[in-house]
């Protein structure tokens, strides 16, 4: 089950990132609604006092209809989640509802005063449970989990030639299979043989990052998620500051809440400690100037204001946890597989991001930290600063999208023709498929998959120099065994049998586990007379395990039959 996707796990792992949103809006649907009514109309920041809209009164989007919306999509991932078969999708999706859980429960107060004595026989069954459930999910799909530790063995290997600054970016894919081959080659005889194959991710995003970026991008990417998952904004705080603000001017009040203290006392009546001991002083003063009468009348309305403050507090509280539940969702299935590489995933990974950055304060309207100086010119009308940023990045915005439009359409295209190329390859029409890769080969030429593919058909088409140069350049940006199979036929047809050879071997030190390079390796020494290596390789490969055995593994198998038999 691949759903519109090329693989089962990263189907999955789409769908444990939207889980629990899904969850999250279930259990929380009452903070989330549609809500309009009369108010002041605004336009481009003026305000239009005297202009209000018809009385319309207030209405909400049912809460319900997002409830069973939520239910329904719910039930319809429990029900595909399980059929992709992916262990780390599971326990993304475990650990993004776990979250949720946390919060609305509240489960940490309830570990910290319900269950105190009991502590360390919870802390120990817990231990056991978790063994357990990895011992199980290990054994699940046992060749799978050797493959990944192949995988990290490996990757750790790269790490360690390259800790501070890695192998550059998107280039994992360009040294992995080496690094694998020298594994295979100053290993022989290891358990992953029969479990290694072509592999371009790490299966676990931070190690991924640290190879490409080095120690310095896994502590900035670190940095980002400790600032995402451990910040406390200080939302109803500010909230009731702004709320002051607005009174404060609202009032004809035109001095700066914080250095001269103008805080109506009937606000400082709805705030709490922090808002006190900034303007303890100030409130006393006005205090004393302002009548009772004067208190009750604008105390209602203003306690109106702070609790609607305080709802959408929540609301964003609640957004907020669901945000970091899906993010911490999409963590937990990196580090077992490749989101990075998703872009549906990545899609909903960097919405996220944007929506929780959306709830902070912006640095940019910050008098105290504003990089912009036009900003802070006391000149410029307050209505005029979030007009002219806003404009000017929906400028810059619009000038690079025009940009780049004419080379992503021409990258569109030639994806397009080399698609084409690939499906007159599969049909087997090498000669005229190489005009399209031709066609391509000016846009894509930094694209490791595509020049594989092109100088596979080149060699094929027995344009042997040609395939070798194209071969060769792929190296710089992808590597796997079919690249170093290919260059050994090109090195082969023009009769250089000691390139031929080290290719052959690179290939088979690749994929121990795989027949073709080793059946290439003993036609090769048959070829160039070389009759002692190829009695040898021929019985290697009669004694091989098979793991899956095929047709074409009985074919390569008679055939080395018939080099013995000579």
């Amino acid at each position: 089950m691949t759903g519109s996707f090329f693989n089962p796990g990263p189907y999955a792992g789409y769908l444990c990132a939207v889980l629990p949103v899904a969850v999250g809006l279930f259990w929380m649907h009452e903070s989330f609604r549609l809500q309009v009514s009369d108010s002041k109309f605004q336009v481009l920041g003026f305000r239009l006092s005297g202009f209000r809209l018809a009385q319309l009164g207030t209405w909400n989007l049912k809460p319900v209809i997002i409830k069973y919306l939520s239910l329904i999509t719910i039930i319809t991932i429990l029900l595909v989640l399980p059929a992709a078969r992916s262990r780390a999708a599971w326990l993304g999706a475990i650990a993004g509802v776990a979250y949720l859980a946390w919060h609305k429960y509240n489960i940490g107060e309830l570990f910290k005063h319900t269950i105190k004595v009991r502590n360390s026989v919870l802390a120990t069954t817990l231990a056991i449970v978790m063994l357990a459930a990895s011992l199980g999910l290990y054994h699940f799909k046992k060749d799978s989990a050797d493959g990944r530790m192949l995988i990290w063995t490996v990757t750790a290997n790269i790490i360690k030639d390259n800790p501070l600054v890695g192998v550059g970016h998107d280039r994992f894919k360009a040294h992995y299979m080496d690094y694998q081959a020298d594994y295979f080659r100053n290993n022989p005889g290891s358990k992953y043989e029969t479990v290694a194959d072509d592999n371009q991710y790490a299966f676990n995003e931070p190690l991924n990052v640290w190879v490409e970026n080095g120690l310095i991008g896994l502590l900035l990417m670190l940095a980002i998620l400790c600032f995402v998952f451990l910040s406390n904004s200080k939302e109803i705080e500010s909230s009731k500051i702004g709320l002051l603000k607005s009174v404060s001017f609202r009032r004809g009040t035109r001095r700066n809440l914080f250095n001269n203290g103008g805080i109506p006392p009937y606000v400082g009546m709805t705030i709490h400690s922090n808002c006190e001991a900034l303007n303890g002083e100030a409130i006393k003063r006005e205090a004393s100037n302002t009548s009772e009468a004067s208190i009750e009348r604008e105390r209602s309305p203003d306690i109106n204001r702070d609790q609607t403050a305080q709802q959408s507090e929540a609301s964003n509280s609640d957004a907020q946890t669901i945000l970091k539940a899906s993010l911490l969702a999409i963590l937990v299935f990196g580090l077992f597989a490749y989101p990075s590489e998703i872009l549906p995933t990545k899609i909903i990974a960097t919405v996220c991001l944007a929506m929780l950055a959306s709830t902070t304060t912006s640095l940019l309207k910050s008098d105290e930290y504003s990089f912009v100086p036009f900003v802070k010119n006391p000149l410029c009308p307050s209505w005029l600063k979030p007009l002219w940023l806003k404009s000017s990045l929906a400028l810059a915005t619009l000038a690079v999208m025009v940009l780049l439009l004419p080379p992503i359409k021409r990258l569109h295209g030639d994806y397009a023709t080399w698609k084409n190329a690939l499906d007159l390859y599969n049909y087997g029409l090498y000669e005229q498929c190489l005009a399209d890769y031709e066609k391509a080969y000016l846009v894509l030429k930094h694209n490791g998959e595509f020049l594989i593919n092109y100088g596979k058909a080149l060699s094929i088409a027995e344009k042997h120099a040609e395939a070798i140069a194209i071969l060769e350049q792929a190296k710089s940006h992808q590597s796997n065994s079919v690249l170093y199979t290919a260059l050994g036929d090109s090195h082969k047809a023009l009769e250089e049998y000691q390139s031929a050879e080290q290719n052959y071997l690179q290939s088979a030190n690749m994929s121990p586990g795989k027949f073709y390079p080793l059946y290439l390796l003993a036609k090769l020494y048959d070829a160039s007379g070389q009759q002692h290596k190829a009695i040898a390789m021929a019985n290697t490969i009669l004694n091989k395990e098979v793991k899956v055995h095929s047709t074409a593994i009985d074919e390569i198998k008679a055939e080395m039959k018939t080099i013995l038999a000579k």
